[in-house]
This record gives structure tokens, C-alpha cells and sequence, in this order.
């Protein structure tokens, strides 16, 4: 894992969370298909998933470690 740039996805929002953001995330574990009922929330820069939420439970999914301050 390693430094990278998240991006959120237009339409989604998160209180007091910028457009971008630095984050570390795994480079070499990808979701390449999103799973029946999940839509992309977050990627990286290089257009990976980052982040999907499902559109009727309240579920996410993050590739990226939102507790980690560097």
C-alpha cells in the first residue's frame, strides 16, 4: 500500500470531505466489476475503485484506509 490521490464522485457527498483528498490504499488489489446494487463512490487517480456504497442498504465498501494519517 501507498500514498495515493481519492477523488470523490460527483453526486455523492460526504460532510466536510474535500473533492480530493491524499489517502493510503492498496495499488495492487482492485475491484474490477462492482457487485449488483453498488455504485462507485470514490476512485483514484489513475481510475481505480475506491469506494462503492450499495443503493438501498446502508453498506459500504473502501479500498483505502480512512484512519491512517500521514
Amino acid at each position: 500500500y501507498g500514498l495515493a490521490k481519492l477523488k470523490t464522485v460527483p453526486g455523492f457527498l460526504v460532510p466536510a470531505m474535500p473533492a480530493e483528498s491524499d489517502v493510503w490504499m492498496s495499488h495492487s488489489d482492485h475491484v474490477s466489476v462492482l457487485p449488483g446494487g453498488f455504485k462507485l463512490i470514490f476512485q483514484s487517480e489513475n481510475g481505480l475503485t475506491a469506494g462503492i456504497k450499495h443503493d438501498m442498504r446502508s453498506i459500504l465498501g473502501l479500498q483505502f484506509h480512512p484512519e491512517v494519517h500521514h
